[in-house]
This record gives C-alpha cells, sequence and structure tokens, in this order.
C-alpha cells in the first residue's frame, strides 16, 4: 500500500518583520506571477487565528523559506526560529531550503553569514526581479548571449556595444488557460474517463488546462505531483462518490480545497458520480452538480449529464480573450 497523501506543499515561506512588509509583499507577488506558489503572513494568517501555531504550520507546508534580510530583520527575536526550523532540515544548504534576500545594508551574524544571499540592495525594480528569479530557481547563472570580447582595440577606446542578454520582462498573463485538477478515487476513473472527454473542446479552445492521478509522468509520485498542481489549480473539481469519501487522500484533499476556497483561491465544484451521503463533508454547503438531479450513474444518457456539468463550468470561466 502506498504511504498516505500528504497535504500539499507551497514553494516558499517568506519569513520577515513589519518594516520590511512591503519588501515581502513585493517578493511574494513576483514569485507567484512567475509560477511559483508562496505563503505569507499578511496573506494568508487569518484575523483570529493562533500566530504560533500558523508560523510551525508554515514551516511544515512549504518546502523552502526566504529570509528578508535587514538590520530590523537581524535583530528581531521572532523571526529566528523561522529561518532556523529551514536551516536544521538543510544544514549544509545543499537544497537551498533557506534562502536569504537582503533588501537593506547588512551583515547576517553567525550562521547566516555562511549562507550565500540575493542581493536587491541598490538595485532597480528590473535588475532586482532577474536576480530575485535567478536565485530561486538554483540554476546556473550563464547568460543566454556570449559576453563582448574583453580585449583589443575596441574594448580599449570603450566603443564597443555590449551583448549582455536583455532582462526579461514581465508579460501580461491571460486570465485563461485556468488550470482544472479532478480529484477522483481509484475506483470512479471510468467516470473522470467520460468527464474529461466532455471538458477536452475547453482545453481545446484554451480555456483550461486538465490535470488528475492518471497524468502522473514516469518516476513522479502522486505526492510529487499533488504539490505541483494542487496550489496552481484555479477550479478544483472533486467527483464525488462513496469510495471518495472512503479514501483517506481523497478527503483530505478536499478539505484543503476548502480552505482554498475560503481564501478565494479556487474555486471548488463537487459532482455527484454515484449515490452517497455527504451531509457531513467538508463541502457539503457547495452546490453540486448536476443540480438538483440524481447522480451521473443512474442517468440513462449519461452525456447529457456531463454536458450539463460542462455547461455549468463555463459559467464561472472568464471571458476568453478574443
Amino acid at each position: 500500500m502506498p504511504p498516505a497523501l500528504q497535504p500539499p506543499q507551497k514553494d516558499f515561506f517568506v519569513s520577515y518583520t513589519k518594516t520590511d512588509s512591503d519588501w515581502a509583499k513585493w517578493i511574494a507577488h513576483k514569485l507567484e506571477e512567475n509560477g511559483y506558489t508562496v505563503t505569507l503572513q499578511a496573506w494568508d494568517f487569518l484575523a483570529g487565528g493562533n500566530f504560533v501555531l500558523a508560523m510551525h504550520e508554515a514551516a511544515q507546508r512549504n518546502r523552502r523559506t526566504i529570509a528578508v534580510l535587514s538590520p530590523a530583520y537581524l535583530k528581531a527575536l521572532f523571526t529566528q526560529p523561522e529561518w532556523a526550523a529551514a536551516f536544521v532540515q538543510d544544514p549544509t544548504s545543499a537544497e537551498g531550503k533557506l534562502i536569504p534576500v537582503r533588501v537593506e545594508e547588512c551583515q547576517p551574524p553567525g550562521i547566516l553569514a555562511a549562507i550565500g544571499y540575493i542581493d536587491l540592495v541598490g538595485r532597480d525594480e528590473e535588475d532586482a526581479l532577474a536576480k530575485l528569479l535567478q536565485g530561486v530557481s538554483r540554476t546556473r547563472a550563464k547568460p543566454a548571449s556570449s559576453p563582448r570580447f574583453p580585449g583589443g582595440a575596441a574594448s580599449a577606446s570603450g566603443s564597443s556595444t555590449s551583448s549582455t542578454p536583455s532582462f526579461p520582462k514581465s508579460t501580461a498573463v491571460s486570465p485563461l488557460p485556468w488550470d482544472a485538477l479532478i480529484v477522483d478515487a481509484e475506483e470512479d476513473e471510468r467516470f473522470r474517463t467520460e468527464f474529461e472527454k466532455h471538458l477536452r473542446p475547453l482545453e481545446r479552445a484554451g480555456q483550461i488546462t486538465i490535470w488528475h492521478r492518471g497524468k502522473l509522468k514516469l518516476g513522479e509520485t502522486f505526492q510529487q505531483a499533488i504539490d505541483k498542481h494542487f496550489y496552481q489549480a484555479k477550479l478544483i473539481i472533486l467527483l464525488v462518490s462513496p469510495d471518495f469519501l472512503n479514501s483517506q487522500d481523497c478527503y483530505m484533499l478536499a478539505e484543503e480545497a476548502m480552505k482554498r476556497s475560503k481564501r478565494r483561491e479556487a474555486i471548488v465544484i463537487p459532482i455527484h458520480v454515484r449515490p452517497c451521503y455527504w451531509d457531513t463533508s467538508p463541502f457539503k454547503d457547495l452546490m453540486t452538480i448536476p443540480r438538483n438531479k440524481p447522480p451521473i450513474s443512474q442517468w440513462g444518457n449519461k452525456d447529457a449529464a456531463y454536458l450539463e456539468i460542462v455547461n455549468e463550468i463555463r459559467e464561472v470561466l472568464p471571458i476568453a480573450q478574443k
């Protein structure tokens, strides 16, 4: 039996002090614009929650920690456990669990002094973004084009034109396609297969992209895939059945999906595929589809059921850009 699925992880937890809140928000926003997932106190810690427990959960649920370095950060006491938790998991920095980002002139002391940091001090926004993205990617920083030849007459006179690669500016992100994650029990694969056929026109039209357990790549675990796709999904579609409700993995993902729904990060759509009791489920208050009709398994014409569902899904998608 495979190990139980763990709650999905985000890419980064941003550790910062109130003094550097603007920097932390900028860093988090730019990372999410570029496809990463981020936990930020200002965005993700709900009013009335337990701050210490929220910090503990963030340390467990994020693969890496970004420490926003400044004199205020280095003096603060509560930030030390945050970056220390990441350091303990990766004391040799082989996996880059702790990534310091310096936003103000300061000299990191002790253990922090031994970890290379991303330096944003004195840079304009474009240059800072380039340094940030390069640093978190942990890839070799070889330029795409050849550097200019440093010798010769042209170099001596300073008349040669530099061929340093231009900074890759951000482009506006189209509201579509939306990533759609289908969560289903293995016993309901036949329903997922038929449903996906009916979703295909939306995918071909560039309105959605579809991912489910059947699309695991060779050598990839379900946990790795869920970590990657769960927080990217704007639509989380639950194929609800007795086996779905009996599955620890499905139920846990449904609970996590409802947390994202409450934060308005994703739309959760339960689809009733087989008769079951779900009045105590995390999604019991959501509208299920087909609306006010029997589960799909009880339809004589299942194509009609799937068509009704697809039309419902189209209603929540943003209007495609012409």
